[in-house]
């Protein structure tokens, strides 16, 4: 993979499994994989890759082909928060979520008219393209996870802060309402087990307090600092808000996992 991300990828039997049975309705056999599963495992990726160029998301390789499965599935978890009890995790169904993004990506077929416009919405849906670079921009960090530096374009994504789904199109665009995030961090970021707590001006990250050591041992450490000070008064203040909501929702999600007195 390292050498031709063009034609290879990394193996995640798991969640190939359920990418499979979702999109290609296909039950990948149980046995690990050999050479020749491998294989078939490429052809999928390709025919996956094709149909998503054809939306005009334009993958640049299998990378990103890849990315697009474990973005995409609530069940994905990175090797280094796996770890956690089943019963603690969240309790989504055993599915993808690539339906809930193709469904969006057509909602903005049918009413966006500008052909413009509309490409710019379907790439800032999966975290890329102008949204993704007026992210990198406006940070002033070039392409690094503002969480834990990590510096692999590839792993990154430009994370919404309020989710897409309760945005209008000025604020899906809007870079204020983004982060540039490695994929395990923007995992974590977009299931609330992790936001930012403003305090005396710098932005501190929190997480899960039944994720914190595991979290730590994958670079994601509660209390880390993001800074601001690159950005003008005009965008911090979008930037706040956008985070506080995400914070609230982080904070909810803590208080309902709490046991009954």
């Amino acid at each position: 993979m390292l050498s031709d991300p063009q034609r290879h990828c990394i193996v995640k039997s798991e969640e190939f499994k359920r990418a499979l049975e979702s999109l290609a309705v296909v039950k990948q056999p149980p046995q690990p994989l050999t050479g020749e599963d491998y294989g078939w495992l490429l052809d999928f990726l390709a025919s996956l890759r094709a149909a998503l160029t054809d939306r005009g998301l334009r993958p640049r390789d299998m990378v990103d082909v890849q990315t697009f499965i474990w973005i995409g599935d609530r069940d994905y978890t990175p090797d280094e928060l796996g770890k956690t009890k089943s019963s603690e995790r969240a309790k989504a169904p055993a599915e993808v979520a690539a339906a809930v993004l193709i469904e969006d990506l057509a909602e903005i077929e049918r009413e966006v008219p500008d052909i413009t416009e509309r490409e710019q919405l379907a790439k800032a849906r999966v975290g890329q393209g102008r949204f993704r670079a007026d992210v990198t921009t406006k940070w002033g960090r070039g392409e690094v996870c503002a969480l834990t530096g990590i510096a692999i374009s590839e792993m990154l994504v430009a994370s919404h802060i309020k989710p897409w789904r309760d945005s209008e199109n000025h604020e899906r665009l809007d870079p204020m309402n983004g982060l540039l995030l490695a994929a395990h961090a923007d995992r974590l970021f977009d299931r609330y087990l992790m936001s930012f707590k403003k305090t005396n001006g710098e932005y501190v990250c929190v997480v899960h307090p039944r994720l914190r050591l595991e979290a730590k041992r994958a670079g994601i450490a509660d209390g880390a600092k993001l800074s601001v000070e690159q950005l003008g008064l005009s965008d911090e203040r979008r930037f706040e808000k956008y985070m506080n909501e995400h914070l609230a929702k982080h904070l909810e999600l803590i208080e309902n996992e709490q046991p009954e007195a």
